[in-house]
């Protein structure tokens, strides 16, 4: 496993940023939505709270 601040970078960009930017074009996330990304079994999840 690589250490270091650029692989964490790209890893935060590949599983994080790249999906949450795809839900934002697509529609899916709202202007004022909290955004949560945890972790579960070894796996990242993200999850979008739309306000009411």
């Amino acid at each position: 496993m690589c250490t270091g601040a650029r692989p964490l970078r790209r890893f935060i960009a590949r599983e994080v940023e790249t999906p949450v930017a795809r839900a934002l074009v697509a529609g899916d996330v709202h202007d004022g939505a909290v955004i949560n990304v945890g972790l579960a079994n070894g796996e990242l999840s993200i999850g979008y709270d739309n306000p009411a």
